[in-house]
């Protein structure tokens, strides 16, 4: 990524295949509507998901741009957020704010 990233949404998920298309939309729908003039990234760490999780998160086609990456470490939401965090700080985020990828 070029560009400093503004705003990182991160979603932590696991074997939430029939709520995260709807949780990535909704996060894709508030960056855009409320902070249209930010650069923003929505960052979905999966922690080893046995359905299709990561496949569905990918295929959801977003305005924003958009990482599906497993999670680091051992299997836990811990390691999740900690997954998104070490992205944002990479890209130098200014703010992180996270959602549960199971939310309906």
């Amino acid at each position: 990524m070029k560009d400093k990233i503004n705003i990182v949404v991160g979603i932590c998920t696991k074997n939430v295949e029939d709520t995260i298309e709807g949780v990535v939309k909704v996060v894709d729908q508030g960056l855009n509507d409320y902070f249209p003039e930010k650069k923003s990234l929505i960052i979905v760490s999966d922690g080893f998901s046995k359905d299709h999780t990561k496949e569905r998160a990918n295929k959801t086609v977003t305005r924003t741009e958009k990482m599906v990456l497993d999670q680091v470490g051992k299997i836990g939401k811990g390691n999740g957020v900690k997954t998104i965090f070490i992205e944002a700080e990479e890209v130098g985020a200014e703010a992180v704010a996270l959602v549960d990828g199971d939310l309906t």
